[in-house]
């Protein structure tokens, strides 16, 4: 017993600066009870944005749906992936988005967002779905999509720019925006799970 208990205590010891190095910050509520988004970073140079928010607003193509709020992707970080899951259909017949960065934070819903690089969606190269992996496609959440639970992502394989279209020299914030002209009828539904994972240091 006394053994074992050495040996527990000894592996206890061995893994706790690794688990100290490992976070996960949630950050924000946002326009349902469930939306989150979390940091999550093993050590100090690799890290995982992860979020789930509700797409409330429709609007022409180029305007904001949403800016994930209070997380960002730091000046000279290397964009290694990026994805997106439909987590629940629009109410509307018509919702496409897509999915970028920008180096402005604080652009309002409806407003179109300046320095905006397309990281999922018809602007985006290399970016396909698990329908099309190279489809080049916005993301379409319409009501009879059949797309629930369907994936969207990045396949970029350049190791030296990353997804970020060379580097970064600015903080960069992570929206969601009209990709067509969804109407001015806002949905009451819609939502989708996101994650980017970079290399960087803040």
């Amino acid at each position: 017993m006394a053994s074992c208990a050495a040996s527990i205590t000894h592996l206890l010891v061995s893994i706790t600066p690794f688990v100290s190095r490992f976070r996960s910050d949630v950050h924000f509520q946002g326009s349902s009870s469930a939306d989150y988004a979390n940091t999550i970073s093993f050590g100090a140079g690799r890290h995982m944005i992860v979020a789930e928010v509700s797409l409330l607003a429709a609007q022409r193509g180029g305007r904001v749906v949403i800016e994930v709020p209070r997380v960002k992707i730091p000046q000279y970080a290397m964009l290694v992936s990026a994805s997106l899951t439909v987590m629940e259909l629009s109410s509307l017949g018509t919702y496409t988005i897509n999915m970028g960065i920008s180096d402005t934070s604080g652009t309002a819903v409806g407003a179109n967002v300046v320095n905006y690089h397309e990281l999922i969606g018809a602007g985006a190269t290399n970016s396909g779905s698990t329908a099309d992996n190279d489809a080049d496609a916005d993301v379409d959440l319409s009501s009879g999509s059949g797309n629930l639970k369907k994936n969207w992502f990045n396949h970029e394989s350049n190791q030296v720019g990353g997804l970020g279209d060379g580097e970064l020299t600015a903080d960069h914030y992570i929206y969601i925006v009209n990709a067509d002209n969804n109407g001015t009828s806002n949905p009451t539904s819609g939502r989708v799970y996101l994650s980017i994972e970079y290399y960087g240091m803040d």
